[in-house]
Formats: C-alpha cells, sequence, structure tokens
C-alpha cells in the first residue's frame, strides 16, 4: 500500500523484568502497531528474561536475543 508505514521498535533492557514487560505492552498499543520488537536483554540477573521468553512466545513480533554476559549499556544497543 502506497504511503504506508513500516515500525520497529527496539529495546534495551538490563534488570528490569517489570518495565520492559510495560514497555512492549505499550508498543503493541499503538495506534500503528509495530510489526517487530526486537529487545536485547543484558544478561539481566532478575527475572527479564524468563519475562521476554514468556512474552515472545505469545507474541510473534516480538524478537529477543540475551548477551552472554552483562556488556555495561552501549553494547547492548
Amino acid at each position: 500500500m502506497k504511503g504506508s508505514v513500516t515500525v520497529s521498535v527496539a529495546i534495551a533492557t538490563y534488570n528490569r523484568a517489570g518495565m520492559v514487560r510495560q514497555a512492549i505492552e505499550a508498543a503493541i498499543d499503538q495506534t500503528c502497531p509495530p510489526e517487530e520488537i526486537v529487545v536485547a536483554d543484558d544478561a539481566s540477573t532478575d527475572s527479564t528474561w524468563a519475562v521476554l521468553n514468556e512474552l515472545a512466545a505469545g507474541e510473534p513480533r516480538l524478537r529477543i536475543f540475551r548477551r552472554p554476559r552483562n556488556s555495561g549499556g552501549v553494547e547492548n544497543w
């Protein structure tokens, strides 16, 4: 369709289980929902990775990645 917009959302996270859920749900609920949501987990030590797996199981647009060790932030983007 001419003039259509494709939206992708990128989220970098570390130890933010509750907040990452809110961020993903907010992206999905937008007026122009994203084609994909890509989340990079920077080797969280809390339940962030479990939350991401739970959400990804029910949301085909969600792609999740986990770094093997914490990068300190910038590299995770």
